[in-house]
C-alpha cells in the first residue's frame, strides 16, 4: 500500500529529475545555437559551395 504522501514525495524526486534534465537539454541547445551561429559566421567571412545535407 503506497501512502499519499509516498507518492507525492515520489513525483516530487521525479519532478526534480526532469527539471535537472530540462536544464542539460537547455545547456546543450544552447550549444547548438552558438554552433550555429559561429558556422553562419564562418559562411559569411568564407563564402564556399553550398552542401547539401
Amino acid at each position: 500500500m503506497v501512502t499519499p504522501y509516498a507518492l507525492s514525495q515520489n513525483m516530487v524526486e521525479l519532478g526534480k529529475k526532469f527539471a535537472a534534465l530540462g536544464q542539460k537539454l537547455t545547456a546543450l541547445s544552447q550549444k547548438f545555437v552558438g554552433l550555429g551561429q559561429n558556422l553562419s559566421e564562418l559562411g559569411q567571412n568564407f563564402p564556399v559551395p553550398a552542401i547539401k545535407i
